[in-house]
């Protein structure tokens, strides 16, 4: 991707240095308590320009801003006139933050304050500022159910099972209308039932404009040898739903950038009870091609449970070859190039004999 188009972003060229330097400092019990890792400024430059020109001062939310990375990048992009509330927890962290932020001399607030307790009330109470734009890395970190943190989620309307989920939920609240949300995320949030409620509030109250891919898992926070697959997204509150730009890179550095406008449909599924976020993983040409499903299971009358038959434990009941009321076992070699082949030859049963002892499986 061409990175010197309008909208560059100019960053100190020693401020990834820094950043690695402190991120070494940290304890490692603590950066895995804190469920935050520094964006490198290549990834905090692209998120910035996502955002659009604002054509008018912008007020930015950076929650878990860390060094401040994407404020830096942000600023850039949206101008001098730009006024910053920060929000990070962690008192090392927070002194090179100030710093960055005096740096840019431009009005900030930074937040010493836990940022969920902080944005509830505000939203609770109908108070305190609203924003035009936030670029978010935030936290990765499990929350149970019985946590403050869940109850005063729960306040607002929120339920969700991870700290990032509840970050860009609460970013997505403060917003105005038309306000910029950016945000690296890992990808779990775009299925599976835990994070269904998340799913509905951004897909009700946004419109979902980007999504970037990371092909590598581990390209996007190399530094940190993070483990885990991260896609960046665009929302825009209360604007109506439009395509949605779908771009890819190879690692943090965009090497081997390519992107493509996708139907909104070919993204989240407009039947689809789940709302499932459907992420290219294969090449964005292909993944324009018609969506293969459409009916649950459910409606076509099959229940799913993976795991119970332990095939091994049940070896005198196996058949080769089904017969008449025999119960079918479904192995990954059943399923071949989009294909079920049913049955197949294989060192694996096709089926197993009813009886009383395969019931109980």
């Amino acid at each position: 991707m061409d990175q010197t188009a309008p909208g560059e972003i100019a960053v100190a060229p020693d401020f990834d240095a820094v950043r690695v330097k402190i991120c070494g400092a940290l304890e490692p019990g603590r950066k895995t308590a804190l469920g935050q890792f520094m964006t490198p400024s290549p990834i905090a430059r692209f998120m910035a320009t996502l955002f659009d020109d604002p054509g008018r001062p912008a007020t930015l939310l950076d929650a878990g801003a860390g060094i401040g990375s994407l404020s830096i990048a942000a600023v850039a992009r949206l101008g001098q006139s730009t006024s910053i509330d920060a929000w990070e927890i962690d008192q090392f962290l927070r002194k090179h933050l100030e710093q960055t932020l005096e740096l840019l001399g431009i009005e900030h607030r930074v937040h010493a304050d836990d940022f969920i307790t902080s944005a509830v009330q505000q939203i609770a109470l109908a108070s305190g500022r609203r924003y035009t734009h936030a670029i978010l890395n935030p936290p990765y970190r499990k929350l149970n159910s019985g946590s403050v943190h869940r109850a005063l989620l729960r306040k607002v309307g929120i339920e969700t099972v991870n700290l990032y989920a509840a970050f860009i939920a609460l970013a997505v609240l403060l917003m105005e209308d038309g306000g910029q949300v950016v945000a690296i995320v890992p990808r779990s949030f775009c299925n599976g039932p835990y994070y269904r409620p998340f799913r509905r509030l951004l897909l009700r109250t946004c419109s979902l404009e980007r999504i970037h891919v990371f092909e590598s898992r581990t390209m996007a926070f190399q530094d940190d040898g993070v483990l885990q697959e991260n896609v960046i997204i665009k929302l825009v509150k209360a604007k109506p739903q439009g395509h949605v730009v779908v771009s890819s890179s190879n690692d943090q550095r965009l090497a081997e950038y390519s992107e493509a406008t996708l139907p909104f449909e070919r993204i989240v599924e407009p039947t689809d009870a789940e709302a499932f976020i459907h992420v290219p993983t294969d090449s964005l040409e292909a993944y324009g091609a018609a969506y293969p499903f459409h009916h649950s299971l459910d409606e076509i009358g099959i229940q799913v449970c993976t795991g119970p038959v332990v095939d091994f434990r049940l070896r005198e009941h196996w058949l080769i070859n089904p017969v008449a009321g025999s119960i079918p076992l479904l192995y990954p070699h059943h399923f071949s190039g989009g294909e079920l082949q049913f049955p197949k030859r294989h060192k694996k049963p096709n089926a197993l004999r009813d009886s009383e002892d395969v019931q109980g499986w």
